[in-house]
């Protein structure tokens, strides 16, 4: 069957949108492949180094997939003008261009999403950005207010969570590098910390000590094994590539809580599983309002 040309402005139409569309993807990945080359030469001349060659290498297969996309489907609608303008455009012919080209432009959406999710990750690794400025606030509430943000993700039977921190506990500090330190700490234990089938809990709690705030999120997960403790705070360290993880959470941890806080992180994993995220905030004002 032949679709009729005559007055078929609808079909003129669709040609051209799709003409547009490619030419602005074109443009985007354009942009994008020369960020990506920016990024490469930074890493021969910048001290991020390794870190910045290593997110340059992530984006490699967002990138690639998406650019792939935009070929295959710039090939298809080369197809429907020529068909078009020869007056042999069948609507079989059409209908599996549109087929492929929703399948298409789904890759494009997709892996342009992860990349746009990578640099996101990455202008949050290198902290040079402006944060909220200092305020007081009550941890426990801070806490509690990120947890509510997670009552789909933690919640019963899968977890358990428990907050054990003096409600009269005050900091004079940056409440929105709090909320991220806390929000990778969460996704790290969904992420990694989770068995299947089995309750994970987790305990959030604080203390004070030589006018030094401990901060403690342990968890009773997988643990981490012992070859990667050493390494695990450097970028791009994971065991869940395949599944998307790139490795990033506990550097921006690391990153915020010793450049913005000026505090120390470590984590420790005992042999019987398990892993503990231990904070120490040495110049982080506070006080200890009476009951």
């Amino acid at each position: 069957m032949r679709v009729n040309i005559d007055g078929e402005d609808e079909i003129a139409q669709i040609a051209h949108h799709l003409d547009s569309l490619l030419a602005f993807i074109e443009t985007l990945l354009d942009r994008l492949t020369a960020a990506q080359q920016r990024l490469i030469e930074e890493a021969k001349m910048a001290s991020l180094g390794n870190m910045v060659s290593g997110f340059a290498h992530e984006l490699n297969t967002p990138l690639g997939v998406a650019i792939t996309s935009q070929s295959h489907l710039k090939e298809q609608v080369e197809v429907l003008k020529k068909d078009l303008e020869s007056g042999r455009l069948q609507k079989q012919t059409l209908t599996n261009l549109i087929a492929e080209a929703e399948s298409a432009l789904s890759l494009l959406e997709n892996n342009l999403l992860r990349t746009a999710s990578l640099i996101d990750d990455f202008k949050k690794v290198s902290v040079q950005q402006e944060y909220d400025e200092v305020q007081e606030f009550s941890l426990n509430a801070l806490v509690s207010g990120v947890l509510d943000c997670y009552q789909h993700e933690l919640k019963q039977p899968d977890y358990h969570i428990e907050v054990e921190i003096p409600e009269q506990l005050m900091l004079n500090s940056y409440p929105n590098v709090f909320v991220q330190v806390l929000t990778y700490s969460f996704n790290n234990c969904i992420q990694h910390a989770k068995q299947e089938g089995k309750l994970l809990n987790i305990v959030i709690s604080a203390l004070i000590v030589n006018n030094y705030i401990h901060l403690y999120i342990k968890d009773d997960g997988k643990g981490i094994d012992k070859e990667l403790l050493p390494v695990i705070f450097e970028p791009f360290i994971t065991t869940q590539r395949n599944q998307g993880g790139i490795g990033l959470g506990l550097s921006i941890i690391y990153n915020l809580v010793t450049q913005k806080l000026g505090g120390e992180v470590k984590i420790q994993s005992p042999a019987h599983g398990g892993a503990c995220l231990h904070i120490i905030l040495a110049n982080t004002a506070f006080r200890l309002d009476a009951d």
